[in-house]
């Protein structure tokens, strides 16, 4: 089996991929590449980080969350000879919310600092919150500074790889989640329209679906890995 890469969400620090890393079947191996918790990296140097750490020996297939599906389709668009396949869950090609650009850096710092944890569970937990993954998510969040966040946002406010995604030349999964209260359902259709290879499955989750439901998203991606053999 190929290596399953995992691009993490915003906070970049990898640690909620547990739940799906424990759900996975042993016979994939599994790695995160955990972003810089301290620089305010933009996107595209941010795919540079993850281009420097690839597997190189070895078949692999790249999985973006969220804040790093642009990546995830960014790199596959320049056709790694050992890529076979891509996984994009809870994310976007293009910018969801654009009018983040036009708050002020020192504002958006502020307002990161000052969001009620109440809020931001709601937002990528709903229902499915549990006291558990409600402090894994605190843990992750307040691991990072607020103005690396801050920056992280600003990158996402402008993004768009749309025209990458015409590039991709290997599969592509994208999870969906059906309570998504972050990224709109017009964005995994956006995905779809510029990727028509692109198979899309709708899962019962909040945003944080790799979390909430990781034993039906470990099912739908070593069902899909099991079908992509090694290509390459």
């Amino acid at each position: 089996m190929p290596t399953l890469v995992l691009l993490p969400g915003m906070d970049g620090t990898g640690t909620l991929f547990s739940p799906l890393v424990d759900a996975l079947s042993e016979a994939i191996s599994t790695r995160i590449i955990r972003y810089p918790p301290t620089e305010a990296l933009d996107y595209r140097a941010l795919a540079s980080w993850v281009r420097d750490r690839l597997p190189t020996s070895e078949p692999c297939v790249l999985l973006g969350e969220s804040f790093s599906g642009p990546i995830a389709i960014d790199i596959a668009a320049s056709r790694p000879g050992n890529l076979i396949g891509v996984v994009l869950c809870c994310t976007f090609a293009r910018s969801p919310a654009r009018l983040t650009r036009w708050v002020p850096v020192r504002g958006m710092t502020a307002l990161l600092e000052h969001l009620p944890r109440a809020l931001v569970s709601w937002t990528l937990l709903g229902r499915f919150r549990t006291d558990s993954l409600d402090h894994a998510l605190r843990a992750a969040i307040v691991s990072v500074p607020a103005q690396v966040l801050a920056s992280r946002l600003y990158s996402v406010a402008s993004v768009d790889v749309r025209t990458q995604l015409a590039a991709v030349g290997v599969p592509i999964l994208q999870l969906v989640a059906a309570r998504d209260r972050l990224v709109p359902r017009r964005s995994s259709r956006e995905i779809e329209k510029h990727a028509p290879g692109v198979t899309s499955v709708v899962i019962e989750a909040p945003h944080m679906l790799l979390q909430c439901r990781p034993d039906t998203a470990a099912q739908e991606i070593t069902r899909f890995i099991g079908g992509l053999g090694v290509q390459r």
